[in-house]
C-alpha cells in the first residue's frame, strides 16, 4: 500500500528550473520529500493501533528527483485501508493525502519564489 507524490510536468519544470538555477531544482526535490514526510506523519496520525505494527511500518521515500512516496510496510495496510468483507475499511493513506496535498504545493511553491529571488 502506498500513496506517490510526483510533480506533474517535472521533466519540463526540471529543465526550465535548470537554467534558471541548479538550486532551485533542488530546492524543489527537498520539498518534494518533506511534503512526503508530512503525509507520513499525517497517515501516522490516522491509522487505527492495535499493536502499532502499522503506524510503525509507515514512511516516506525518495523516489526519483521530483517524487516520493508514502508506503505502509505492514502486510495487511491495504486491508486496514480498503477493508474486506468481514471488516469495515478504516482509510489512513487516502485522507493523509488528501489533508496535506495543499501544504505540499505551497511548500513547493515557496521554495521555488524563494529561490528564484535569491537568484535573481
Amino acid at each position: 500500500m502506498s500513496v506517490t507524490i510526483e510533480v506533474q510536468g517535472a521533466s519540463r519544470l526540471q529543465s526550465l528550473l535548470g537554467r534558471l538555477s541548479g538550486r532551485i531544482a533542488a530546492a524543489v526535490a527537498e520539498e518534494t520529500l518533506a511534503g512526503a514526510e508530512a503525509v507520513a506523519r499525517e497517515a501516522k496520525a490516522l491509522a487505527p493501533v492495535d499493536t502499532g505494527r502499522l503506524r510503525a511500518s509507515i514512511e516516506a521515500l525518495r523516489e526519483g528527483r521530483t517524487s516520493a512516496v508514502v508506503v505502509a510496510r505492514a502486510p495487511y495496510a491495504a486491508f486496514v485501508e480498503y477493508g474486506t468483507r468481514r471488516m469495515a475499511a478504516q482509510p489512513f493513506m487516502r485522507p493523509a493525502a488528501q489533508r496535506a496535498r495543499a501544504e505540499v504545493a505551497a511548500r513547493i511553491g515557496e521554495a521555488v519564489r524563494r529561490e528564484t529571488r535569491a537568484a535573481a
